[in-house]
Protein backbone atom coordinates (compact mmCIF):
# COMPACT_ATOMS: atom_id res chain seq x y z
CA UNK A 1 0.00 0.00 0.00
CA UNK A 2 1.26 3.47 -1.28
CA UNK A 3 1.27 6.85 0.67
CA UNK A 4 -2.11 7.51 -1.58
CA UNK A 5 -3.88 4.67 -0.41
CA UNK A 6 -2.69 6.05 3.35
CA UNK A 7 -4.01 9.21 2.37
CA UNK A 8 -7.62 8.35 1.79
CA UNK A 9 -7.97 6.00 4.15
CA UNK A 10 -11.01 6.10 7.00
CA UNK A 11 -11.18 4.43 10.00
CA UNK A 12 -14.47 3.18 10.55
CA UNK A 13 -15.68 1.74 13.74
CA UNK A 14 -17.13 -1.52 14.01
CA UNK A 15 -20.87 -1.89 14.35
CA UNK A 16 -22.11 -3.33 17.70
CA UNK A 17 -24.46 -6.40 17.69
CA UNK A 18 -26.87 -6.23 20.33
CA UNK A 19 -27.39 -9.16 22.62
CA UNK A 20 -30.56 -10.52 22.99
CA UNK A 21 -32.27 -13.85 24.55
CA UNK A 22 -34.16 -16.16 22.47
CA UNK A 23 -36.20 -19.16 23.14
CA UNK A 24 -35.59 -21.72 20.43
CA UNK A 25 -36.96 -25.52 20.14
CA UNK A 26 -33.69 -27.89 21.57
CA UNK A 27 -34.03 -29.36 18.51
CA UNK A 28 -32.86 -26.11 16.75
CA UNK A 29 -30.06 -25.08 19.42
CA UNK A 30 -28.91 -29.31 19.02
CA UNK A 31 -28.89 -28.92 15.15
CA UNK A 32 -26.73 -25.52 15.45
CA UNK A 33 -24.23 -26.84 18.12
CA UNK A 34 -23.55 -30.29 16.62
CA UNK A 35 -21.24 -29.57 13.90
CA UNK A 36 -18.92 -27.69 16.05
CA UNK A 37 -20.63 -25.93 19.54
CA UNK A 38 -17.76 -23.17 18.33
CA UNK A 39 -19.73 -20.76 16.51
CA UNK A 40 -22.90 -21.81 16.47
CA UNK A 41 -24.57 -18.54 17.26
CA UNK A 42 -22.86 -17.12 14.21
CA UNK A 43 -24.01 -19.61 12.18
CA UNK A 44 -27.35 -18.87 13.21
CA UNK A 45 -27.29 -15.48 12.60
CA UNK A 46 -26.03 -15.95 9.02
CA UNK A 47 -28.98 -18.14 8.55
CA UNK A 48 -31.46 -15.77 9.93
CA UNK A 49 -29.33 -12.74 8.06
CA UNK A 50 -30.03 -14.60 4.37
CA UNK A 51 -33.63 -14.84 5.30
CA UNK A 52 -33.73 -11.43 5.63
CA UNK A 53 -31.81 -10.67 2.77
CA UNK A 54 -34.24 -13.12 0.38
CA UNK A 55 -37.08 -11.77 1.71
CA UNK A 56 -36.11 -8.22 1.44
CA UNK A 57 -35.44 -8.66 -2.16
CA UNK A 58 -39.50 -9.19 -2.47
Amino acid sequence: MDEAFWQNAQVVAPQVKPTISLRLPREVLEFFKAENPKGYTARMAAVLTAYVNAHQRS
